[in-house]
């Protein structure tokens, strides 16, 4: 199957690979030295609408689809992979809640989420249950 990208998601994947090559690369090394969480890069992320890449324009997001995801968190893993997978993952929760969630839940969550004004989060654990990663460390 051949495959191009449009003109639009090529314009995307542009603008964050200079967004990643200005604003992540150079921060990157001392952000994971220091155990730092990149808030001025989730800042500018929220400020471009590049947390609510996928979220529905009638909430607060950008409307785009599976590929400019993909496009996006390739360009960003580039730079910080920590930065890559919460926006990943961000916009996973982003996703449940539209399609499962009450009307209620979209409008009270899906416009925070698009500005990361709220972030989407997944808990692993569970005691006793057997999820609990550390516990199965041998």
């Amino acid at each position: 199957m051949r495959f191009d990208l449009t003109e639009d998601q090529r314009a995307l994947r542009d603008q964050v690979r200079v967004f990643t090559n200005e604003e992540i690369e150079p921060k990157a090394r001392n952000l994971d030295r220091e155990e730092e969480y990149p808030s001025t890069i989730f800042d500018e992320l929220g400020e471009r609408r590049l947390t609510g890449l996928t979220i529905p324009e009638e909430y607060g997001g950008r409307g785009e689809g599976f590929v400019e995801l993909a496009l996006v968190i390739e360009e960003l893993s580039a730079g910080l992979m920590s930065v890559a997978s919460t926006i990943g993952l961000h916009l996973g929760v982003a996703e449940v809640i539209e399609r499962f969630g009450t009307e209620t839940q979209r409008e009270d969550f899906l416009p925070e989420m698009a500005s990361f004004d709220t972030v989407g989060a997944l808990g692993l654990s569970e005691a006793n249950a057997g999820s609990n990663k550390l516990e199965r460390l041998c």
